[in-house]
């Protein structure tokens, strides 16, 4: 008997030693190096969403979706018109003479830059640091929130400009949801210049107790807590120390990729059946659309462009600058993906939304640069192009820390350059 548990207790150590080799010689193989010797630092995803605390959309009257107003969420705030700030803001605030009153719009991708969200500059900060700034004090006001498109971010500086408040500079950041999640839209039916179907139907799909709607929103958050798992264990997979942990890390990954898609394939499946009349009535979704097929990045484009244009022209009645800046996006990039980068950051198949809604409409925006150098719009979509770390997050749009910093600096710098040229004209307040 003895012998016996002996040799069970050899086995399983030899399997084990054989697994942690496995892991060591694989991880060896993709990144040229020991995992003993990984210094991987800490998740910024981990760190992030530990300091954010809870924080759920809502529909709005105005904005189709914002968060709760003036609310704490561990390190960051709300403000009054239930947008993410660093720091709590009650809207409208009186400006002082040397306050710099910035407005920033966008999705996500511009949310995460003003609160930092992977840990690096915030963009405040990274505003501050100009020249044209110096002596003044750079006032953030967030407009920003994830799965905003156009026209989101004109109705918001609309709202923000109905309420009184001085702004001196307004910087939009976007792209990449006007047509991946457009482009969405389009697929389910639900007419593009309505908020983005992901966020919409859902948050509208809660009012409504049908078994229909509870199931689909059970989906919704089935999709959502996998999707996180999936990340969370790809990122362990790439801060471990040992083969053990690394295959423990990417088979749990695997697992939760395969939970996701399996998901995901039933959400959209229940989503592209006809909605459910008294939601689609009660929230006025029902707008008619007919799919529009070759034409519909035409149209995602318009839709992008024409608010733009009405922003700079509103900025400038109200006797401010106006930035539009479009973000990177992986899906239309010629950066050096990682063999870690690729499997987070190309993980969606060329059909799905944001891999063909980014890929063909930034294809659009590359081949009309000269429409978008008339409307003084900026590209950064080869902002990652030669930087050799990685700067992609996630299958969708977000940065890592380097990418985030990247960004950052970017818009400053045109700030800047701007700036350089036709300085701010001091406001009283």
């Amino acid at each position: 008997m003895k012998r016996w548990i002996l040799r069970a207790v050899a086995i399983v150590v030899a399997c084990i030693a054989a697994v942690e080799v496995a892991g060591a010689l694989f991880f060896l193989r993709q990144n040229g190096r020991l995992i003993y010797l990984n210094r991987a630092g800490p998740s910024a995803s981990v760190v992030a969403i530990s300091s954010e605390g809870t924080f759920r959309q809502r529909l709005h009257p105005y904005f189709g979706f914002a968060g709760p107003y003036d609310k704490p969420f561990g390190s960051f705030h709300t403000n009054s018109a239930g947008f993410t700030q660093r720091d709590p803001i009650a809207l409208p605030f009186t400006p002082t003479a040397d306050d710099v009153v910035i407005a920033v719009s966008g999705g996500s991708v511009a949310r995460r830059l003003i609160i930092a969200y992977a840990g690096g500059i915030p963009l405040a900060a990274a505003l501050q640091a100009i020249p044209a700034f110096a002596g003044k004090r750079v006032v953030i006001i967030s407009l920003a929130q994830g799965a905003a498109k156009q026209p989101q971010q004109l109705l918001a500086l609309s709202y923000l400009l109905a309420l009184g408040q001085r702004i001196d500079l307004v910087i939009n950041i976007d792209g990449f949801n006007e047509f991946a999640l457009g482009y969405q839209n389009d697929r389910v039916g639900l007419h593009p210049i309505l908020p983005a179907a992901q966020m919409i139907v859902p948050l509208a799909m809660q009012s409504c107790d049908a078994k229909p709607c509870r199931h689909f929103f059970d989906l919704a958050v089935r999709v959502a807590a996998s999707k996180a798992a999936m990340e969370q264990y790809a990122d362990d997979a790439r801060r471990a120390r040992s083969g053990l942990a690394l295959v423990k890390a990417q088979v749990l990954a695997g697992w939760n990729r395969r939970r996701f898609a399996s998901a995901f394939r039933e959400y959209w499946t229940l989503l592209n059946q006809p909605r459910m009349p008294a939601v689609m009535d009660r929230f006025s979704l029902d707008m008619p659309y007919t799919t529009q097929d070759s034409r519909v990045f035409d149209m995602l484009f318009d839709l992008w462009l024409r608010p733009s244009q009405q922003m700079k022209f509103l900025s400038a009645a109200n006797g401010a600058r106006y930035l539009h800046v479009v973000q990177p996006n992986q899906y239309y990039s010629k950066h050096v993906f990682s063999e870690h980068e690729k499997e987070i950051a190309l993980a969606t198949p060329e059909t799905h939304d944001y891999h063909h809604g980014a890929a063909v409409g930034y294809a659009l925006l590359q081949e009309r640069q000269a429409i978008l150098d008339a409307n003084g719009i900026v590209s950064a979509v080869s902002l990652f192009d030669e930087e050799p770390d990685e700067v992609f997050l996630d299958n969708c749009c977000h940065y890592t820390v380097k990418g985030e910093n990247l960004l950052a600096r970017f818009v400053s710098a045109e700030v800047q350059r701007r700036l350089e040229t036709a300085p701010l004209t001091p406001i009283r307040p």
